[in-house]
């Protein structure tokens, strides 16, 4: 009999060399206990190890806390670190699978985790200000999202972190809706401060390039035709709400050469032009009744 008690003294001794029980049972109950490194359990034990609701404290200030087993957290718990981070939600074999993570530059990230990363619906926050939210692959935004920064906000699709096909952004007083390429805006309407609106292709993200709609929010007018370098150049028409018509020929944003305007009592005039539809200088006026005369302007009045 004394053998027994002999062998089963033996194989606790690593427990007991090691660890001190600070109180109740700290093998099969609840106890506290603190090892040779200073950690400090606290909580349900099975054969020596936390198995339910426990706690650990580190020498250095870190704690686990939360559900455990052998030893681990495993079900809800939090884990907290003494440089700032932490982190709570739930474990499995001591690894976060799904919740919330503040790393100890301040960035946060809620989600499902597949260790360092998330993968799924979940919420990225810098401590820049930046927000992303919604379907992440490996801590970036892949599928339907939406960021939002201090300089601009924005939402749709994304593929590697960046918008990438059909999206909006708000940056700078504009707003862009339409076609995205890599994060940049190419094809679709911009809206601006002022509340003019175009629609059509871009370069570099916001530059009006190729054939496009203009509308003025100072007066409703109308102006498609060809734009290079964000002005209007080529062939284009305006068309104002009074149903005037002016169609010209345009280089970096000004009328080049004669321009036709035609009236909404059927009259027509061709000849220079300036301001977009102000007459200027010498042209020929078809009156409604088909009269044809040689007429000289100066901002739009008749020169006796």
């Amino acid at each position: 009999m004394k053998t027994k008690y002999v062998v089963a003294l033996i194989a606790c001794l690593p427990f007991v060399a090691n660890a001190q029980c600070l109180s109740g049972d700290c093998y099969n109950g609840e106890g506290k206990i603190r090892d040779a490194n200073g950690t400090i359990r606290t909580g349900f034990f099975s054969s020596g190890k936390l198995s339910g609701i426990g706690k650990v404290e580190y020498a250095n200030g870190d704690y686990d806390e939360g559900s455990f087993d052998d030893d681990e957290l495993d079900g809800d718990g939090k884990r907290y670190r003494s440089n700032g981070a932490y982190e709570e939600g739930k474990y499995a074999k001591g690894k976060l699978t799904y919740g919330l993570r503040k790393l100890a530059d301040g960035t946060k990230v809620y989600g499902a985790w597949t260790g360092s990363v998330i993968n799924g619906e979940g919420w990225i926050e810098l401590p820049s200000g930046e927000h992303d939210e919604g379907t992440f692959v490996e801590n970036k935004l892949n599928g339907t999202g939406k960021r939002t920064t201090p300089q601009y906000s924005e939402e749709g699709t994304y593929v590697n972190g960046k918008l990438n096909g059909i999206g909006k952004r708000t940056a700078n007083g504009r707003s862009y809706d339409g076609t995205f390429s890599a994060g940049i805006f190419v094809d679709g309407k911009i809206k601006y401060a002022d509340g003019s609106i175009y629609s059509g292709p871009v370069v570099e993200g916001g530059k009006r390039q190729g054939n496009g709609t203009y509308t003025y929010a100072i007066d409703g007018s109308v102006f498609t035709g060809e734009f290079v370098a964000d002005m209007p150049s080529g062939k284009g028409k305006t068309v104002y709400k009074d149903g005037t018509v002016v169609e010209a020929n345009y280089v970096k944003g000004e009328i080049s050469g004669n321009a036709t305007i035609r009236y909404n009592n059927g009259a027509v005039y061709v000849g220079p032009v300036k301001s977009r539809r102000l007459r200027h200088g010498t042209g020929t006026l078809t009156t409604p009744d088909g009269k044809t005369t040689q007429n000289t302007f100066d901002n739009d009045k008749p020169v006796r």
